[in-house]
């Protein structure tokens, strides 16, 4: 304390009322109290409040101030200027919350400038209030630029956004182009679509700005516009074929992407102006579902994937019939044809009431097929061949028509170039229940007919013609209700009418002969029969009584085949054979000499090879006359076993051959004569027959 005068100095000093004393002391000892004295200690002047539009003519007012638990604080504005004629609606006095914030709300704020001054207030437990330093400043409510801007991606885009109610928006390019209408500002939302399309575009600058009088957003919204390419478009493709081609429209310029389902691998279309297409090299399986993801890339920048899901088959080829040609053909009859296709069942339809014929077939393979109709009924015949898979039909085959023909029969007897003998039966086979006919060639009517089939196939005819050329046809009829079908007449079929060959009466089969043989036997009166010995022949003229004998000589020893045929105006017979052992050698008989007088016992004798020999009657052979008589040094001789018969006698020899087995040729004597002798009984019951 100076001069009876004192300063002291407070800081810290809450706001709100304060009572004051004052004391001094001195030497310990303090003096009285003076009365206490009152203040108000004002509260912090305020800061700067934080002031936002939140909606057009909507001012808000935010910040911070003193807070005191036990004295209220409140805040209170007074508006010094304003831009219009009518005031502002003032903010209401706010309190100060616990945490020290506060904000109020005013409308009526239009744009333009203002000057506000802020006062804070605290109470003074006296019902008043202690108020703050006031704080004034000033506001600019300037047009506020657009805001939540947005955009479509489609190639004529909207634009929108919010702004200020009542001001117009203006959308203009960076050289201050419009792009789209200006457009007013309602409920605080606004929208505008470009004045043209823009097509997939990238990083387009856009400049938006509001203005409502004289007042204008600054600086304009800058929007960058990038628009993508829509989906390229995907056409779908064929379903027949496993390469199939894929197409669909594009940008014009544009970079075509393609891949499918289950494959990594990316393709390129091939763009042609505005239309893409692609056919992938390796073919599709068959009846599995595929999807194909395309994309375009323009302006460097790619589509979404469009997709579409395609299933392939193999082309349903129209099949074709390729057997038979338009002309006849049996019952039965094999259908070939091509362009089948691997898993189709082909199959046949008769064309007039287009029913199936035949069994389905099962194409394991593309290509030829065929099927087999049996049991076609007989007359013209239309057909046409269809094939599926799996659901899918081909188109119809062209129609092939044909006539179904009744078989043409078979003559097997005669053969061809064969013969036969005057009277013969002709065979063939044919057509269960058909009739045959038998033509000769050229003729005009049948020769033979109605010669019936059996069930076994098999017709025959007995036929009589004398001997000659002769060529003939057959076809066969068959009768289906009213109708009587024909067949194709057979290949003409030539043959030879010969003589029946001979019958060989002699020799009989196996029996021995010399080197003279006389042949005999039947035939056809009027035929001239020929004998063949080895190299030996001759020929004798059937008699009336059929009959025929013929001599031929033999030229060889052993085993040989007689063979006799029957000729008639140059046409021979077939051979009638008979197999006969010759024996050429001729012993000789030189005793009893001719005429000479002999008396029994008789003695006979000769020449010869080696061998055994005997003497036998010359009337029948099985009478032996001497016991076996061996032949050395060429010489035989033996006496009678028997009694002969008185008179004139004749006698054979033959004998064996030591080399082999085979018999000589019969030697045959001279008469010779017997003397009778007195008293004597010969031992033949029958002298006559030796």
């Amino acid at each position: 304390m100076a001069n009876s005068n004192w300063l002291v100095k407070l800081k810290g000093l809450k706001p709100g009322p304060l009572s004051l004393v004052a004391e001094q002391t001195l030497v310990g000892l303090y003096s009285e109290s003076i009365k206490a004295h009152a203040f108000r200690i004002r509260p912090p002047e305020l800061e700067t409040p934080k002031v936002e539009f939140p909606v057009a003519e909507t001012v808000q007012f935010s910040g911070t101030g003193h807070y005191d638990s036990r004295l209220a604080t409140r805040i209170r504005f007074i508006v010094k200027s304003y831009p219009d004629v009518t005031p502002p609606d003032t903010p209401s006095i706010v309190t100060v919350r616990n945490d020290g914030s506060w904000d109020v709300t005013a409308t009526g704020w239009g744009l333009g400038k203002y000057t506000v001054q802020v006062v804070q207030e605290i109470a003074d437990n006296d019902s008043g209030w202690i108020e703050s330093q006031p704080r004034e400043f000033r506001i600019n409510n300037d047009m506020p630029p657009v805001t939540d801007v947005d955009y479509t991606k489609d190639y004529q885009p909207t634009f929108s956004g919010k702004g200020y109610n009542g001001a117009t928006v203006s959308l203009k390019d960076s050289g201050a182009n419009e792009i789209a209408p200006s457009v007013e500002v309602r409920n605080g939302q606004w929208s505008s679509r470009a004045l043209e399309p823009w097509g997939p575009t990238n990083q387009r600058k856009v400049h938006i700005t509001q203005s409502l009088g004289d007042h204008s957003s600054k600086p304009p919204c800058e929007l960058l516009v990038s628009i993508p390419p829509l989906p390229p478009t995907v056409e779908k493709p064929p379903e027949e074929g496993l390469k199939p081609m894929f197409r669909g429209t594009c940008i014009e310029g544009a970079t075509v992407s393609i891949t499918f389902s289950g494959n990594n691998t990316f393709y390129s279309g091939i763009v042609v102006k505005g239309t893409w297409t692609f056919q992938r090299p390796v073919a599709f399986p068959a009846d599995i579902a595929q999807t194909i993801l395309v994309t375009q890339k323009f302006v460097e920048q790619p589509s979404d994937p469009q997709s579409r899901d395609f299933t392939v088959y193999p082309v349903m080829l129209k099949p074709v019939i390729t057997h038979p040609a338009e002309s006849d053909v049996g019952a039965d009859v094999d259908i070939k044809g091509n362009d089948g296709v691997s898993g189709a069942t082909m199959q046949l339809y008769e064309a007039q009431f287009q029913q199936k014929v035949g069994d389905p077939l099962l194409l394991g393979e593309d290509g030829e097929w065929e099927i087999r109709l049996t049991g076609l009924k007989f007359g013209p015949f239309t057909i046409y061949a269809k094939q599926e898979r799996n659901g899918r039909s081909s188109e119809e085959s062209e129609r092939r028509s044909f006539n179904v023909m009744v078989p043409t029969p078979k003559i097997t007897t005669p053969g061809a170039d064969g013969k036969l003998t005057r009277t013969e039966i002709l065979r063939g086979t044919g057509l269960p229940s058909a009739r045959v006919e038998i033509w000769f060639e050229g003729a005009d009517e049948p020769w033979l007919s109605d010669i019936p089939v059996s069930a076994g196939r098999l017709w025959q005819g007995t036929v009589t013609q004398p001997v000659g050329t002769y060529t003939i046809r057959a076809r066969q009829l068959f009768t289906d209700g009213n109708v009587t079908h024909k067949s194709n007449f057979t290949e003409s079929l030539t043959y030879d009418v010969t003589p029946a060959a001979p019958t060989i009466e002699t020799p009989i089969e196996g029996e021995h002969v010399g080197r003279k043989v006389v042949v005999s036997g039947f035939g056809i009166p009027g035929d001239t029969v020929t004998a063949m010995l080895g190299i030996a022949s001759n020929s004798a003229l059937v008699q009336e009584d059929r009959t025929w004998s013929v001599a031929v000589e033999a030229q060889a020893d052993g085993n040989l085949v007689l063979e006799v045929r029957a000729m008639l105006d140059g046409f021979e017979s077939e051979p009638a054979t008979s197999s006969v052992v010759a024996g050429v050698y001729l012993p000789i008989i030189t005793e009893p000499a001719e005429g000479r007088w002999v008396h029994d016992p008789v003695v006979f004798a000769g020449t010869g090879e080696e061998g055994i020999g005997q003497v036998t009657s010359w009337f029948n052979t099985e009478l032996k006359w001497t016991p076996l008589l061996t032949v050395e040094a060429k010489q035989w001789r033996g006496a009678s076993g028997e009694v002969l018969r008185p008179g004139g006698n004749w006698c054979r020899f033959r004998q064996t051959l030591t080399l082999g087995t085979r018999l000589s040729d019969w030697a045959n004597s001279a008469r010779f004569e017997v003397m009778p002798i007195p008293g004597a009984i010969s031992s033949r019951k029958d002298p006559t027959s030796g």
